[in-house]
């Protein structure tokens, strides 16, 4: 079921990824013809973001595989415990198999940490964006127009302008993550949908308790009469078994 969400929940904020661009060049043409080419060269530390970005991404898709597996063995630890609890408490295994559960929980706690460490930095390159290409394109723009000062009508203009460029920023990074999450999800679950199917030893008797498959029932009926015919032609000394006890008491 979480890999079901994570590969729906994608769904709905995808068409930011299409919007947010279009919103981030709209405010750098409008930079554009306020500061100049000053804008370019404060834009700088934002292609270095984006540059890095395809690596971050298939850095978190990596560890992200990696912390749902651990996930999986964790889980697969406890329903064993869980299904198996009574002879685990007839052979007083519960601190083995509390152990083993505290081990399978510790790896999966240090797979997390680690991604969210990755998702942690991901989002410290994306939040600096602003700041940084504001503090270098207005000290470009004092450098580079010594006759023309930077007035606080032009600051708080290309301000504001920024912050225009800086929600679509913030929701990249966010919805990139959610692609990540997802395509993960979805390999899982393509990974699931193509096992092999596995026909287990009870579903041959599946069909005789339904009272319209009479084939099925005629099979058990056979079965039980070769049982009760193998049982009848026993001798008294037991001769087709294997052990034999006449006239014995036991306890337990």
């Amino acid at each position: 079921t979480t890999d079901v969400y994570k590969a729906r929940r994608v769904v709905r904020y995808i068409h930011v990824l299409l919007v947010s661009p279009v919103s981030v060049i709209i405010s750098l043409v409008s930079l554009y013809h306020l500061i100049g080419v000053s804008v370019f060269i404060g834009l700088g530390w934002m292609a270095i973001v984006i540059l890095l970005n395809p690596i971050m991404m298939t850095l978190a898709s990596k560890l992200e595989d990696k912390q749902q597996s651990k996930t999986d063995a964790r889980v697969q630890k406890v329903t064993e415990i869980i299904s198996a609890v009574q002879v685990i408490k007839c052979y007083a295994w519960e601190e083995p198999s509390l152990q083993k559960v505290e081990a399978a929980r510790a790896a999966e706690l240090r797979a997390m940490w680690v991604l969210y460490c990755v998702y942690t930095v991901f989002e410290g390159l994306w939040s600096s964006v602003i700041p940084v290409t504001t503090a270098v394109m207005f000290a470009s723009y004092s450098i580079m127009n010594p006759s023309t000062p930077l007035d606080p009508a032009t600051a708080f203009t290309a301000v504001s302008l920024l912050g225009m460029v800086q929600g679509p920023l913030f929701a990249i990074p966010w919805v990139v993550t959610l692609v990540i999450e997802s395509r993960v999800a979805a390999a899982r679950l393509e990974r699931l949908f193509f096992k092999q199917e596995t026909d287990l030893p009870a579903i041959s008797c599946i069909g005789t308790f339904s009272p319209e498959d009479t084939s099925a029932g005629a099979a058990a009926e056979a079965a039980a009469a070769a049982t009760r015919e193998a049982v009848e032609g026993m001798d008294s000394l037991g001769s087709r078994l294997m052990v034999d006890f006449q006239g014995e008491s036991f306890q337990w």
